[in-house]
């Protein structure tokens, strides 16, 4: 699998070849060795598209790059049944910043919460820390996943499971790191911690003295999902600099440092993802492909990144060789778009 990395951007490359187009109205049976199926894929109510090709085998339906369960074509009939596949890759080195790949991902599935089973103002977002004594520099990786893992298994036993989220750990060049976590109570349950309970469990688990007791934790609410999103992509994906990454590492060597982020009663955040893939017709796909471009390329030039050379390669590349093509933008919008194109 080949990959561009971009803002606000994933691609995955499609194998290519002398094919033919599948028809968005062909019936199962109709479809043969070679045929092109065009593929929309929605977060509903989230902020996440993806417009992908799928090629057709002898008695085998696929897309690389989009995992698929169930596709339908515009009229509603079912077009491909598929498991849901599960990789293994060995991992490499750890970087003590996250990685574009790492970071796309969390972003990506921050952008594919579906918003209308989550109460906006039912969202936490808290700081857990650590002190800057010769105790706190001498942990590694595995003391921070032990304290992590005490922490959320005495917040599961206080609060059951009325909510989900994501916790993220960052590296500072002092040699101590600290968490991150988002919180998002759902069911009708208020978004609620005790600020002293926080600070006294986290001290416990940590074994901090007074001072990182007062200073050790922070707690706020959100105040709509513009915020959370913010949080999302400011705080909880933040990534340094590429000098600052080498030296963070390089200091950082000792520490045996592993994943960056990672789900918090994950069982209830699936609940809350509703990604729906649809078939669409060749003139859709290309018409939603020419607007994702032009989103993109005002997304860059808005934040200063846009390089015209490098653009004009990568959207050759996107258009010539069937590359999947996702960005963040609302579900809404992209169901207007698709029935003004239709």
């Amino acid at each position: 699998m080949t990959s561009i990395s971009s803002v606000g951007l994933s691609t995955a490359h499609i194998s290519n070849g002398c094919l033919q187009e599948a028809s968005e109205s062909t019936s199962p049976s109709q479809l043969q060795s070679g045929d092109k199926v065009y593929l929309l894929q929605r977060a509903i109510n989230g902020s996440l598209a993806q417009i992908g090709v799928s090629d057709v085998e002898p008695d085998r339906v696929y897309h690389k790059g989009i995992e698929l369960i169930e596709v339908y074509d515009e009229d509603g009939n079912l077009i491909i049944r598929e498991k849901e596949k599960t990789r293994h890759h060995k991992r490499g080195k750890v970087s003590a910043t996250i990685s574009p790949a790492s970071r796309r991902r969390l972003l990506r599935l921050c952008a594919s919460f579906d918003k209308a089973t989550i109460d906006q103002k039912q969202v936490l977002f808290a700081t857990l820390t650590y002190g800057s004594d010769d105790r706190a520099l001498s942990w590694t990786w595995e003391d921070y996943k032990r304290h992590l893992n005490n922490f959320l298994t005495q917040l599961r036993r206080k609060y059951g499971k009325t909510f989900f989220g994501i916790w993220r750990v960052e590296w500072q060049k002092r040699g101590v790191g600290h968490f991150h976590l988002v919180l998002m109570f759902v069911n009708g349950f208020k978004a609620y911690i005790d600020k002293n309970w926080l600070a006294e469990t986290w001290n416990q688990v940590t074994g901090g003295n007074q001072d990182h007791l007062e200073a050790g934790t922070s707690i706020e609410r959100a105040k709509n999902w513009k915020e959370t999103s913010k949080y999302f992509s400011k705080t909880m994906a933040y990534m340094a600099k590429e000098t600052d990454a080498e030296i963070f590492t390089s200091e950082l060597a000792d520490k045996q440092l592993g994943r960056h982020w990672g789900y918090i009663n994950r069982d209830i955040l699936k609940n809350h993802i509703n990604i729906k893939t649809s078939g669409i017709s060749r003139q859709t796909f290309s018409q939603l492909r020419r607007v994702f471009l032009k989103y993109l390329k005002r997304c860059k030039e808005r934040r200063g990144t846009f390089n015209a050379r490098w653009w004009q390669v990568f959207k050759r590349r996107i258009c010539e060789h069937d590359f999947n093509l996702s960005v963040f933008i609302e579900d809404r919008v992209v169901q207007r778009l698709v029935e003004v194109i239709e």
